[in-house]
């Protein structure tokens, strides 16, 4: 049962991970489409720089890719969690099961002396 929480949470954790990552990416579009639309400028060191668009737009295509892989990833460790979950259930189920045939033994005896 231990087992279970920890996997539990360990997909929770890469659910997490990969949501932060996905909204770091769609920062970084925005941030890049921004500088296409409103010709913002970059610094480097201590020099403006003027962004290139054709670099910036390859740049989002790029983004774009990654939010697919990553959305890929948090469905895949939902499901992950899902499942590990329902694994849970069927243990807690079985062992109630189990319980109860138990008891009702038991009970049998009891009655049966």
């Amino acid at each position: 049962m231990k087992a279970t929480i920890i996997k539990t949470m360990q997909a929770n954790l890469l659910k997490e991970a990969f949501g932060l990552a996905i909204k770091e990416q769609q920062r970084l579009i925005v941030e890049k489409q921004n500088a296409i639309d409103n010709g913002f400028t970059k610094i480097l060191g201590a020099a403006v720089v003027p962004y290139k668009e054709g670099q910036l737009k390859k740049e989002i295509a790029e983004h774009r890719g990654y939010i697919e892989f990553y959305s890929a990833m948090y469905l895949h460790a939902e499901d992950a969690r899902i499942a590990i979950s329902d694994e849970r259930i069927h243990e807690f189920f079985k062992n109630h099961v189990n319980h109860q045939e138990k008891v009702r033994k038991s009970n049998s005896k009891r009655t049966n002396q």
